[in-house]
């Protein structure tokens, strides 16, 4: 399809699947960027614990070194780091657990992005094919289809 003055002419549901296609997949992404956001912002919080826990931890410890505890008090901060310890590597196993789980599902995303750009492809190629067949049609004369039929 061509006019003289304007050159080829793209046919109007062709821009309309594209932009619906394009919208489609920005919004997935947007989507998936957002979790994961809320993902990295819960594992910074995460650290940050740990981070405090290591600290008061360090200061028992040292604290303990120094001798400015008494011997009753070496039990209760031994038991206060073995709890502490234990809670931390909970915590530790936990943020690892959450890690894994968003590489799972960015991995769901990237495939479901992939299924929607492939099938978005077929829908073009499909328009493409339904266009060039109409422009076929258009261009046959009578003895053409005489001929062919």
């Amino acid at each position: 399809m061509t006019d003289g003055r304007r050159g080829p002419q793209v046919p109007s549901w062709s821009s309309s699947e594209d932009r619906t296609n394009r919208a489609d997949l920005w919004e997935a992404a947007a989507d998936e960027r957002e979790r994961l956001a809320d993902e990295r912002e819960r594992l910074a919080d995460e650290r940050d614990a740990l981070a405090t826990d290591r600290e008061r931890l360090a200061d028992r410890h040292d604290a303990a070194l120094d001798g400015r505890e008494s011997h009753d008090e070496h039990g209760r901060a031994d038991e206060d780091v073995d709890d502490s310890a234990a809670a931390a590597a909970g915590a530790v196993r936990r943020a690892q657990a959450a890690v894994e789980r968003a590489e799972a599902e960015l991995l769901r995303a990237r495939l479901a992005a992939d299924r929607v750009a492939g099938l978005a492809g077929r829908r073009t190629a499909a328009h493409e094919r339904a266009a060039a067949a109409a422009g076929r049609a258009d261009d046959t004369d009578a003895d053409d289809h005489s001929w062919l039929v």
